[in-house]
Parts: structure tokens; sequence; C-alpha cells
């Protein structure tokens, strides 16, 4: 994520409350992307329409989830190996090779998920219209997903969550009026033109930000098959996260809709939408610490390695290291701990005030907060394996969890008679301990792992990339 900490810390150094202020709004922005937006914009149309049982809703809703859900499956095959091309070229400081990949990475990205949400939506029973709008909305958030990557090298960050919070405005809005007149082609129509919005500055943005180059637009496929545990990493753990959603919308506890073309849980859908909002102070916090503190004691750590330090620096650095990891992941685990905790407690009282039915609701909700709260640790360590370039073990575990997850929710479902969600739940506290163990292990064996990986590049010190 090269260059995010630099503007993160200059935040920082501002006016503490203003500074905080900024600081969270960015960090939530670029952690949380679109998927939170989304969220609370459907979430508010359904509370103010109050047509939340209306059938073109029901059908937009679904629609909505799917897009997101699948356009983020297929994205996260290019989204890591195209953040670590984008790190090595700001690091190496060749910033005119940026542009041209990211028109080959949107080529291809772009194709592939035109293809699929075409066969897909071929063989759905809505109107030719509503199939046309749904691929082009997936076609839109999938390279929203692509360009969450860049975010982090975009200096202008005021302009940057504006252009997200005037986007989701204009979709909600546009999805609010039109829907009243024009029904799904409505809400489909006013929610996609928002996000359209949001994809056109996005990439001015960017045109703005890095000068045009002549490189070859498909040097990032090199990385493909330098990292492939970086692809696949990324590919199991969303299609994991989303899997026990897909086996339970196609078990006999989902709803069909237009002619099940689409299915649902009512249920489990509103409750994920809920608790998903609760994780995102989570990734603010671990996104600003690891920007900012850990990447600067990991850098110095490295640096101390590279210029050949003696030994007792080594392994002190590395204790430093350790303590920094121990006390800002204790400071998130409480601080999400009393976020779930009091969610639980109010649960009932949350469910009944926006208006869905307390009954079926409430209990999958404490589920899935409780899996949440385990979710964004695993996920937390699963970045912190990323960094120190443990990637096999990231990618066991991510393995582990999309299995256990896929084998859990059918046996849940088909075997038992407890709540929905309970599989997933059981799954991500399975993985968070196997991936807990795993990276305390290797903690200890830092220092060989790391100098192990230097003997094999060139010895320059690790420095913050600096930008034109």
């Amino acid at each position: 994520m090269a260059g995010i900490g630099y503007t993160l810390k200059k935040l920082i150094k501002e006016d503490r409350y203003i500074s905080d202020f900024k600081v969270n709004l960015y960090t939530v922005t670029i952690s949380a992307g679109p998927w939170l937006f989304a969220v609370l914009s459907i979430t508010a149309l359904l509370i103010l329409t109050g047509k939340a049982a209306e059938e073109d809703m029901i059908i937009f809703r679904a629609i909505i989830v799917y897009v997101y859900a699948f356009s983020l499956i297929l994205s996260s095959l290019f989204q890591l190996i195209f953040t670590r091309f984008i790190s090595d070229k700001l690091y190496e400081r060749e910033y005119s090779s940026l542009l041209p990949n990211l028109m080959g990475l949107m080529i291809l990205c772009g194709s592939l998920n035109f293809i699929v949400a075409s066969l897909y939506m071929a063989f759905t029973k809505v109107n030719f219209f509503i199939k046309v709008l749904s691929v082009l909305l997936f076609c839109t958030v999938s390279y929203q997903w692509i360009l969450m990557v860049f975010l982090s090298t975009i200096r202008d960050y005021i302009t940057t969550t504006f252009i997200f919070f005037l986007g989701f405005f204009l979709s909600f809005l546009g999805a609010f009026f039109l829907g009243n007149y024009l029904g799904l082609a409505g809400y489909l129509s006013g929610f996609m033109a928002g996000q359209i919005f949001i994809l056109i500055f996005l990439i001015e943005r960017l045109i703005r930000e890095f000068p045009p180059g002549e490189d070859k637009i498909f040097d990032f496929t090199f990385y493909f098959r330098k990292y492939p545990s970086l692809l696949w990493g990324a590919f199991l753990y969303n299609f994991g996260y989303w899997l026990d959603k897909i086996i339970l919308w196609w078990s006999f506890k989902g709803t069909g809709i237009a002619d099940n073309s689409f299915r649902y849980n009512y249920p489990y859908d509103t409750a994920l939408f809920l608790s998903v909002l609760t994780i995102v102070p989570a990734m603010s916090i671990f996104f600003l610490q690891v920007e900012t503190e850990f990447y600067e004691a990991l850098r110095r750590y490295i640096n101390t390695i590279l210029n050949k330090g003696t030994y007792e620096i080594i392994e002190q650095k590395r204790k430093k290291l350790i303590y920094l990891l121990k006390v800002k992941m204790m400071e998130m685990v409480e601080f999400q701990f009393l976020v779930t905790f009091v969610v639980c407690l109010l649960s009932s009282r949350i469910i009944e005030f926006l208006g869905f039915n307390k009954t079926d609701v409430t209990p999958v909700f404490i589920i899935l907060l409780l899996g949440s709260f385990f979710q964004i640790l695993f996920l937390n360590l699963i970045v912190l394996s990323w960094y120190l370039e443990l990637l096999n073990e990231s990618l066991l575990c991510v393995f582990i969890f999309t299995l256990l997850n896929g084998v859990f929710t059918y046996i849940q479902l088909y075997y038992t008679n407890l709540p929905l969600g309970t599989g997933y739940l059981a799954a991500i506290i399975i993985t968070f301990l196997i991936l807990l163990i795993l990276f305390i292990y290797r903690l200890r064996e830092l220092n060989y792992l790391t100098f192990a990986r230097s003997n094999k590049l060139e010895a320059t010190p690790v420095a913050m990339p600096k930008f034109n």
C-alpha cells in the first residue's frame, strides 16, 4: 500500500480533532470502499420508501447484492496482484507504467466480468432492459474494485472522499425518485448513475495524478506467475466469505424471485447488511495503524537487516515490531469487542427500530455479529501475513476457511436445526485460531525468514516512495 502512510502521517500532524476526523473519514473510504456506501444507500432506501416487501424492491436489492458479491469475487483475481505491481513501481519510481497497465487491467477485468454477467443474465426471466442495466452495473462496480487499489496513491484525499460521498448520494436520490415512477428499471438506472459518476471522476483523478506512459499495457500479467499465492489468496478469501450465503440462497431455505432468476434469504441478507456496518470502525483503525506505525517499524527492521546490522540490533528491532503488533492488535480487538457487545445487547431494538421482522432477523443478526468480529480479526492477520510475506501460510488458512465454511454450512442446513449462520461462525473461529497459531510461530522465526528472503534480493534499503 505504498504511499498512503505518508499522507496519513501528514494529516495526523494537523490540528488534533480536525485531523482525527479527516484521517478516519479517509481510511473508512479506502478500507470499506463501495460496499459500505452501497449498504447505507440500500438501507436508507428500504427505510424511507417503506417498500421493502414490494417485488421490485426485493429484486433490486437482490441484484445489488449479486452485483457487489460476484464482482468482488471475480475482481479479486486481479486486485492483490495489481496492488503488488503498483507498490513495486512506486518504490522504483516508474510512475509512467501505472496508467498504461491500469488500462490493460481494466480491459482484462472488464472483459471477464462482462462475459460472466452477460451469461448469467441471459438465463434470467427479467426484461431485456433490466438485463442490460444489470450487466452495466456489474462492470461499473468491478472497475471500482480495481480503482480502489489506486486510492492509497492519490494525494488529494479530500476530492477522493467527496467523489464517493457524492456518487452514492446521487445513487440514493436517483434510485429513490426514479424508482417511484419507473419501478425496478428506475431503481437500477438511478443507482447506476451515481456509480458511473464515481467511476468517471476516479479515473479523471488518476489521470491527473500520474503521467501518461508508453509502457506495455499488460506488463503486470508477469506478476500472475511471480505471485500466484496472492492471486489465489485474494480469490479464495472473497469466495470463501460469500460461499455460505450462496449455499443458503440456493438451498431449500432460499426464496426465488423473478421466476427463480435470483435467490435470497430475507433474515440472513438483512442481518448480513447490518453486521457488516459494525466492523467498519475496526477496519479504519487497523488500516491507519498498519499504514503508519507498523509500516515504519517493519521498514526499520528490514533496513537493519539489509544494512547488515548486528544480531543484537536486529533482534531488538524484531522485538519492538512484535510488541507494537501486540499492542495495536489488542487495541483493535478491545474496541471491536465493545462495539459487538453493545450491538448484541441492543440487537432486538435496532432491528425493530429499522422496521425489520424482529423474530426472524434478531437471532441471525447476533450470530453474524459474532462472525463479523472474528472475520475482521482473521482479515487483519491475513493482511499482516501478506506484509511479512507469509504468503503460503495465509493461502493455506484462506483455503481452510473456504472449505470449512462450505462444509459446515451444508451440514448446518441439511443435518441440524441450528440457527442460520452457525456453520459460518464455526468456520471463521476455527480458521482464525489456526492462522493465529501459525502467525505467532512465524514471528519467532522472523529473523531467519527475512534473512532468507534478503539473500535473494538486492540489498537496497526500503524507503518511503517519493512522488513527483
